[in-house]
């Protein structure tokens, strides 16, 4: 079992699921302070961090950890192969439930480089501090291309709009690790985390989907393995733990 904090990049999650343009549980905009830090008329990406990052700071420990169950509920069901996560920091939904939950699959995660990219090690090989003060896994280093082949992708974020648009700190970490996987891009956030819409620039890479404690997982984006689907576009379509294929995509 992994039970330990600390996530090397840009973790912190924020928002709620917007259905029609409406936050359902979401960070207000449009002026209304949220965490007790007014985000004033259109967003943009640094008011909505600070906004975020103030609203975290006051969530108790048990917040974290039912939102860290949730996502174990969530994904640990399903038959993923090789999966990517991180180790929470601060105010971030935990990950030591879902880490111990994946049992025996072969699971990566991330040290951050100095340029701010990620390499990858086994997350079976130990865990220790890193020259950054993060705890990051002590195995042999993989590559930053070794993300290539995982399933999963388990991503911290601030936020993530209707459309799978992802807000993380401003490092860029995840936006150069992403386009560089197949699989399933699923972000981990809080009730209340979801901003519609997010400011999104060319090089920011979305996620396929989002867990949310009250919703479980929540279908964003399609996937390439989805085929020609692509009802649930946008839609927030939740599903439960179990939807399972042979294949680990989200059904």
């Amino acid at each position: 079992m992994i039970g330990v904090r600390g996530v090397p990049g840009e973790g912190v999650p924020v928002g709620g699921v917007p259905v029609g343009g409406v936050p359902v549980g979401g960070v207000p905009v449009g002026g209304v302070p949220v965490g007790g830090v007014p985000v004033r008329g259109v967003p943009d990406k640094a008011g909505i961090r600070r906004a975020v990052l103030s609203r975290r700071a006051a969530l108790p420990p048990e917040t974290r950890d039912r939102a860290g169950r949730a996502a174990a509920d969530a994904l640990a069901g399903r038959a993923w192969r090789k999966v990517a996560a991180y180790l929470a920091v601060g105010g971030e939904p935990e990950t030591a439930a879902l880490l111990a939950a994946l049992g025996e699959r072969e699971v990566l995660l991330p040290v951050l480089l100095p340029d701010r990219d990620l390499d990858w090690a086994r997350a079976d090989g130990g865990i220790a501090r890193g020259p950054h003060g993060l705890l990051e896994p002590q195995g042999r280093r993989l590559g930053r291309e070794a993300v290539a082949d995982c399933d999963l992708v388990v991503v911290p974020a601030l936020s993530v709009d209707g459309n799978g648009n992802r807000l993380g700190r401003g490092g860029g970490s995840y936006d150069r690790v992403l386009p560089r996987t197949r699989g399933w891009v699923v972000a981990l956030l809080h009730d209340g985390e979801m901003i519609a819409p997010l400011p999104a620039e060319p090089h920011d890479a979305p996620v396929h989907a989002v867990v949310l404690p009250s919703r479980g997982l929540v279908r964003l984006r399609p996937h390439p393995s989805d085929g020609a689907d692509t009802s649930t576009t946008g839609a927030g379509t939740s599903t439960t733990g179990a939807g399972t294929s042979t294949t680990g995509r989200v059904t």
